[in-house]
Order: C-alpha cells, then structure tokens, then sequence
C-alpha cells in the first residue's frame, strides 16, 4: 500500500492468497481510513496477483499493468497447483500501462518505467517529488538485470539491491 496525504491509496501487487492476508489488507486499509482508488502490478508472477479478485470485488478497482505481464499470468495459473497456490483469475486490466505512462495517486505523480529483466513486462513507478520507487526485483532472468538496476540510478533512484559475485538469492542479480 502506497498512500498520500488525502488518505487514498494505491494496492500494488496485491499478493494476498488467503483468507487471512485479504482480511490483513482490508482491516490495515480501513483502521488508517484509506481510500484504495488504484490496483498496479508491477510484474504478474503467481505470487504478485492473488489478490487483485479481492481488491476488485471489495473496492471496485481494475488491475493496470503491462501489456506482456497478461500472458505471463494467464501462464502462471497454469502452473498455480504445480506450485501449490489455490487463487483465482486476476480480472482484466482496466488499462495497460508502459514507460513514459504517468499515472496520479491524487496529487501524488508517478511515472511509469519498463524495467524487464525478472518478468518481460516489468514495471516500476516513480514519483520525483517524493524521491520514491516502487519497483520489482533485478534478478537476471533474462539477462538485464545490470542494466535496469543502472537505468534506475540514471531516472532517480536512490537505492539498488544486489549481489556480488553470484552470492545471495540467485546467482546473478545486479
């Protein structure tokens, strides 16, 4: 959850597959009385969508994402037992969205950037005026993830995750 001063929210990846993390959403969005008025993903692996079918039957909202990431998550449900996830189809998306897309959070601006690399679709949001990014991992799935780690130092970001010398979560990662 991102939110901004007028209380309305933004719901990025919502993950939450169970019952009990729906019901964690829920109860964190009204006891700080928020307004959740966006659903973003960043990326549509099997564990960034599980709960878009919840935030869009509770809070009427439509996922946004990039135009790649549907067929990666009509894939991932494939696989969703395999993995041992029960969820549900994500709804449509109200819109895709790619880079140079602005997407506003009431006041707050955030423009889109196509980082692929962990997923072909992948997505980060920056908002300039408060020196944020919501971003995915840089792992080196498809070979990029030095470049999408450099490319977000050169647009704004203060921070990069990464390995050295293949050590850490995978072998790899910037």
């Amino acid at each position: 959850l991102v939110a901004n001063e007028t209380n309305q929210c933004a719901i990025i990846d919502a993950g939450c597959a169970t019952p009990e993390e729906r019901q964690r959403l829920y109860d964190t969005i009204q006891r700080n009385a928020l307004k959740p008025t966006l659903l973003l993903n960043t990326h549509c692996h099997i564990d960034h969508f599980p709960g878009n079918k919840f935030v869009n039957e509770t809070f009427g909202l439509l996922p946004q994402f990039h135009a790649v990431e549907y067929e990666v998550m009509k894939a991932a449900l494939h696989f969703r037992f395999f993995f041992g996830f029960d969820i549900d189809e994500s709804p449509k998306p109200e819109k895709f969205i790619d880079e140079g897309d602005v997407i506003m959070l009431g006041n707050t601006r955030f423009d889109i950037l196509f980082t692929p690399g962990h997923s072909p679709g992948s997505l980060s949001f920056y908002s300039a005026a408060d020196k944020a990014i919501f971003s995915v991992h840089c792992h080196n799935d498809l070979g990029l993830a030095v470049a999408n780690s450099l490319s977000a130092v050169m647009n704004g970001a203060r921070q990069v995750e990464c390995t050295i010398n293949g050590l850490g979560e995978r072998a790899g990662n910037a």
